[in-house]
């Protein structure tokens, strides 16, 4: 450990001077000026507490074999350098004399790198999120090979299936209307009436995958569609099924919404449903959503908002099976959607209903 009459080798103390300047280097260019400076102050705090502490049990222990004394070293380091930008003393530090200062600034550097490292892989890249506007605008090119659907698409145990003839908005109308309801007929209440929706369907629904059925001896997997009502009385179904079901609570309460059939990198097949808001609400619905979501029973965590704008307006997404409205985030993360230079793209849309 080091006392305060330590004499470095001079190699010692230009290697130990290099290092910090390294650490210094990777903290500027890495990280964001708010985000680090503040843990050096702290660090800088923090630490002479620390070494006195250490010294204090030093010496109790084992002060017989020469004892260690207390200075605040980051302080007087921080003293010397501002001594020689505003008064061109000279910086004594830099003679490899004493390393004690400059060994204690090596553990504050270390301390506050270590700090800003562990925050960040906290907070992970979306940085959460819910600030006052999306990260990434979906572009209007999104449906490139994308047709609108208005016949059967894919196998199904009856046969193939139209996801659009299945919605029924009669079915479902007074259970959406009770909800719809508690928000005023003003020009957020789509938005926040679909919230609404969607989060009675995430509370009460869970998902459930499709029965199996035998042939012969063999068991198959089957692609069974519930209606609306059959959804909501087993409390279960899955994407189909919820998909199905939110569509038909929009309609039945006036909400514009469409079926998107999409599959990912793993050939994994998934139905989402999709509302429309006007355009002017463009800068507005964030902050709603954020507003809706923290007032609500439920925590959905960081959330990213990303929305499709097209000239009639901005499309959000209502998948039941993800966290929140406005979650392709995880969509993306799951491969069925990618980022490239110039946007965001489906990896494969095969029809609009």
């Amino acid at each position: 450990m080091i006392t305060e009459q330590f004499v470095a080798d001079p190699t010692y103390y230009w290697v130990l001077l290099v290092w910090n300047l390294l650490i210094a280097w990777v903290l500027v260019s890495y990280k964001k000026l708010t985000s680090w400076i503040p843990k050096l102050f702290v660090t800088c705090l923090i630490w002479p507490c620390a070494w006195a502490l250490v010294v204090i049990g030093y010496n109790l222990v084992l002060g017989e074999s020469g004892r260690w004394r207390y200075d605040n070293y980051v302080v007087d380091l921080l003293y010397q350098v501002s001594q020689a930008i505003l008064f061109d003393s000279g910086w004594v530090w830099l003679v490899p004399e004493s390393v004690v200062d400059l060994a204690h600034i090596t553990a504050v550097t270390h301390l506050t790198a270590f700090w800003s490292k562990n925050k960040d892989s906290e907070v992970n890249e979306k940085e959460n999120v819910s600030e006052a506007r999306p990260t990434d605008y979906l572009i209007e090119n999104y449906s490139q090979g994308c047709k609108q659907a208005n016949g059967p698409i894919r196998s199904a145990l009856e046969g193939r299936v139209e996801f659009r003839a299945l919605v029924d908005p009669n079915s479902v109308r007074a259970l959406a209307v009770n909800i719809a309801s508690a928000h005023l007929n003003n020009e957020l209440a789509v938005l926040l009436r679909a919230a609404a929706l969607f989060e009675y369907v995430k509370k009460n629904v869970t998902y459930v995958p499709d029965p199996i059925h035998m042939s012969g001896d063999e068991m198959i997997n089957g692609d069974y569609v519930a209606p609306p009502v059959e959804t909501l009385d087993a409390k279960g179904g899955d994407c189909d099924d919820q998909a199905v079901l939110i569509a038909s609570m929009f309609s039945a309460v006036g909400i514009e919404n469409r079926m998107r059939l999409i599959s990912n990198t793993h050939n994994e097949w998934h139905l989402l449903t999709e509302f429309r808001v006007d355009l002017s609400l463009m800068d507005e619905f964030i902050a709603a959503l954020d507003e809706f979501y923290g007032g609500g029973e439920r925590d959905t965590g960081p959330r990213n908002y990303i929305y499709f704008t097209e000239d009639d307006g901005v499309w959000l997404l209502a998948d039941t099976t993800r966290n929140y409205v406005g979650d392709y985030q995880s969509l993306m993360d799951q491969g069925y959607l990618y980022k490239s230079d110039d946007g965001i793209y489906w990896t494969n849309c095969a029809s609009i209903h």
